[in-house]
């Protein structure tokens, strides 16, 4: 079969068959595609110049996706559990397929979905964990033993340093404005150098005593 055979076999349509005729022999050449392809000679060079990643996307997989879906799943999957930082274009660069092929693996098939951790007021060691276990095992066994008149006599403390003024945040400055409008500033504004500790104590009903020193 001649180029021009196996080029018109793959389906009506000059688009249609450009994508395949170039992704096999590699005809890129403008000239070569008019005398090609005739009058779409021009139409089918702008095309390829903004489509080339589709028209390289058969050798990187993605023309027989029927076949290697199984396997490009299992790779992707493999690299999100050994490092589930990776990027996107890691993956792609790894496993041979396309940027948005991998994000469909991931959002789509896998299922997974990127979110950031959230903070804990402090990192506990293992002591100060378990610590904190036995002392709630035996709160929890007065309660069993002494009912809720045992939950009244508790009584909790905390303080906090409490800062004479917070700048605002990026988000509390926001407003609605025309396109045409200018364009906000914000300075870079630091929290209050000047500081005091508040300590306050509540019990099962609310707050009964709050001091600032």
């Amino acid at each position: 079969m001649s180029d021009r055979d196996r080029r018109t076999s793959y389906g009506v349509g000059p688009f249609r068959g450009c994508r395949v005729y170039v992704g096999d022999i590699g005809l890129i050449k403008r000239p070569e595609l008019e005398r090609e392809f005739g009058q779409y000679g021009p139409v089918i060079d702008v095309w390829m110049g903004s489509k080339r990643d589709v028209l390289c996307s058969s050798q990187m997989g993605g023309s027989d996706r029927s076949l290697s879906d199984t396997a490009h799943r299992e790779k992707v999957n493999c690299m999100i559990r050994a490092n589930q930082r990776v990027k996107q274009k890691e993956i792609a660069d790894e496993v041979g397929i396309l940027k948005e092929r991998v994000h469909h693996i991931i959002t789509t098939v896998l299922g997974y979905r990127k979110v950031s951790a959230y903070w804990v007021p402090r990192q506990l060691t293992v002591e100060m964990k378990v610590q904190r276990k036995d002392m709630c095992t035996q709160l929890l066994e007065r309660y069993n033993a002494e009912g809720e008149a045992f939950l009244q006599r508790i009584l909790t403390g905390d303080e906090s340093w409490v800062n004479h003024y917070d700048p605002e945040c990026k988000a509390q400055l926001m407003e609605y404005r025309h396109k045409t409008s200018l364009s906000l500033r914000k300075f870079k504004v630091a929290a209050s150098a000047r500081k005091v500790l508040f300590t306050f104590f509540w019990d099962m009903e609310g707050v009964v005593h709050m001091e600032f020193l």
